[in-house]
This record gives C-alpha cells, sequence and structure tokens, in this order.
C-alpha cells in the first residue's frame, strides 16, 4: 500500500453490535417476536441470510421512515470510539464510507451522525413515507463490491490503497480487492480472507493497523 486513501466499514456487526439493521426496523414495528423466529430459522440453515431480508422485510410494512431516527439512540448499541477514529482519519485526510446490505436509511442516520464521507445500502420501497414491505433493490455481496469499486473508480483511488473492516461473508469480495482487510469480531465464515483479526468492543483498536499513532479526540 502505497498511501492509505479511503477505509470501507461494514455496519452490522461492524459498528452496530447488539441487533441488525432490519431486525431494528422489525423491531420499531413491533414484530420482534416474529422476525427472531425468521432469525432462528435462518440459523437452522433454511434460508440464507439474503433469503431471510426478504422475510423480514415483510415485517415492516407500514413503518414510517421517520422512526429510524426517532428510535436509533434508544435502541442501537454502537461499537466504541466511531466519532474519534473517523475524525482522526479525516484530519489525515482520508475518506471514509460506509457500505452495507442492510437498508440505506440506517446507514444514513450513522453516516451523517458521524460524518463518513459516503454511504451505501439496499434500497427498501418507500411509498407515502412509509416502507412497503418489500426490497427493490438489495446490495447483497457482490452489490457491496460494486459500490466500493465504483467508488473507487470515481475518486480514481486504487483498491490497493484502500482498507476494509468488516465481520461476516459479506465482505469477503470487498476483502478480496482492497489493500488490506480487518476482520473485527468475526463470524467462522470471515476466517482466511482477512489480513488482520481482532476482538474488540472499541472500534479505536483498529488504529494499529491503519498505522495510525495518535488518535485525535474526537469535538
Amino acid at each position: 500500500m502505497k498511501k492509505l486513501r479511503a477505509v470501507c466499514f461494514d455496519m452490522d456487526g461492524t459498528l452496530i453490535l447488539n441487533t441488525n439493521s432490519v431486525k431494528y426496523l422489525c423491531q420499531l414495528n413491533h414484530k420482534l417476536q416474529e422476525v427472531e423466529e425468521v432469525e432462528k430459522e435462518e440459523e437452522e440453515g433454511k434460508y440464507s441470510w439474503i433469503e431471510a431480508d426478504y422475510k423480514k422485510v415483510k415485517l415492516i410494512k407500514g413503518l414510517n421512515v421517520e422512526k429510524v431516527a426517532e428510535g436509533f439512540s434508544s435502541n442501537i448499541k454502537l461499537i466504541d470510539g466511531i466519532a474519534e477514529l473517523i475524525n482522526t482519519l479525516k484530519k489525515l485526510g482520508v475518506i471514509t464510507l460506509l457500505i452495507t446490505a442492510g437498508p440505506i436509511e440506517v446507514a444514513e442516520v450513522i453516516a451523517k451522525g458521524y460524518q463518513f464521507d459516503h454511504y451505501y445500502g439496499s434500497e427498501y420501497e418507500v411509498k407515502n413515507r412509509s416502507y412497503t414491505g418489500k426490497i427493490k433493490y438489495h446490495l447483497g455481496a457482490d452489490g457491496k463490491k460494486k459500490c466500493f469499486q465504483d467508488f473507487c473508480d470515481n475518486s480514481n483511488i486504487s483498491p490497493l490503497d484502500t482498507i476494509a473492516i468488516g465481520d461476516s461473508s459479506s465482505d469477503i469480495e470487498i476483502f478480496k480487492i482492497c489493500g488490506k482487510s480487518i476482520a473485527i469480531n468475526y463470524s467462522s465464515s470471515l476466517v482466511g480472507y482477512a489480513t488482520e483479526y481482532i476482538k474488540t468492543k472499541d472500534i479505536r483498536d483498529v488504529a494499529e493497523f491503519l498505522e495510525i499513532e495518535n488518535l485525535v479526540i474526537a469535538t
């Protein structure tokens, strides 16, 4: 890696610790028991994670999109140290991007709250400011890779001058083409694909892998 130009973050399991973004929306729509049943069947191998998302989305039908931001702080537990790490990267001139297969409205809350430079997510259908229970475009692993590649192409940045941080198999395709990859609180499916591995509750602990010596305190 000649010079670190950008850092790509996953969302569910990487920044969000206590739940996942689709389950969060189901919870807001008072469908927690139902979504947990879907996730149980997913764990049993009845569905892939993408198939499970298409089942979960039906449970958020009628949920007003304004609720996503309104309920965020009281329902979502984020990994510690996000503000300080992002602030440091920005001070160093490193571009930050958030790429998730989760709903883009959830990604937007985090990206705007912590001043990420770019964010990408799946497009869940919304009409009259409410979810319809359908997915217009699900990124999946291939879609996440395409967003990452499009960002690099449009920014004239080589993927080899980037670092990706993620936790699951949906990050593998990005890990394959970036300069360095960090598996954080990772699932077994990610073993063998990352450059570095770490278990932590504080995202600032990846600073050593980013070759950052001093973090800038967020203001």
